[in-house]
């Protein structure tokens, strides 16, 4: 039976994170990791960190064969600070598991990579980078692009693996779930992840002018059968 291909990852260091942290007092970051959302893996928390933390955690992700046919199946990064009020996210990004893949199997040498890759925020603006060492392995690694239909190609560029991609909404995470206390351990959040709505505000419905009161309306038809009547006498005395 095949082995499951298997993903090495080092989370080295991220720089240049947006402070989220109350107050903006000195942020406690950590990272978590996953191809799916019920089984991540998390870094330590390092506690006052700062924007720029280096924690150069290694883990182990599984990568299981139903998710190597889905063109959209990631390996997710996510940075929280693990804050007095809440966890919320700092920045995340996301790898195409078959671009990790192809470029694996054609690179053919079992050797890892360096990877710089951009972080974006819950609203998709990128802000700081996040710095990991990757490596995939399995016995079945050399067949997979057949195995996905496709054909090996000797002249493809393998020397930029892939880049980071923003998180659809869907996938940010805000929690106030704290990681293990050991590197590498796996947790899950106890919530399901909440997804982001983007609501339309509607202007202030043009509220009708207000009608005459009848009393008005009286008071109006006095005056001109007022005025009738005093024409009409004025005519008589004429």
């Amino acid at each position: 039976m095949m082995q499951q291909p298997l993903i090495e990852l080092t989370i080295m260091a991220a720089e240049g994170l947006k402070n989220v942290s109350f107050l903006r007092s000195r942020m406690s970051p950590f990272a978590v990791a996953f191809v799916e959302p019920y089984s991540k893996q998390s870094t330590r928390v390092l506690t006052k960190g700062g924007k720029d933390p280096v924690w150069n955690d290694s883990m182990q992700i599984a990568i299981p064969f139903r998710l190597l046919s889905d063109p959209v199946a990631s390996l997710t990064l996510q940075v929280f600070n693990e804050g007095a009020i809440g966890t919320p996210v700092v920045g995340a990004t996301q790898l195409l598991l078959q671009d990790l893949l192809r470029h694996a199997a054609l690179k053919g040498n079992g050797e890892g990579d360096i990877l710089t890759l951009q972080l974006f925020r819950p609203s998709g603006r990128p802000h700081g980078i996040i710095r990991i060492f990757l490596k995939l392995s399995g016995e079945g690694l050399p067949g997979l692009p057949r195995l996905l239909g496709e054909d090996l190609d000797v002249g493809c560029d393998t020397s930029s693996p892939a880049t980071g991609i923003p998180v659809m909404p869907t996938m940010t995470i805000h929690n106030s779930a704290i990681p293990p206390e050991h590197p590498g351990e796996k947790y899950s959040y106890p919530y399901p992840a909440p997804s982001y709505v983007h609501s339309t505000y509607l202007p202030y419905p043009v509220q009708p002018s207000p009608r005459p009161s009848r009393s008005a309306n009286n008071f109006l038809i006095g005056l001109v059968s007022g005025a009738v009547a005093a024409a009409l006498l004025g005519s008589f005395f004429h």
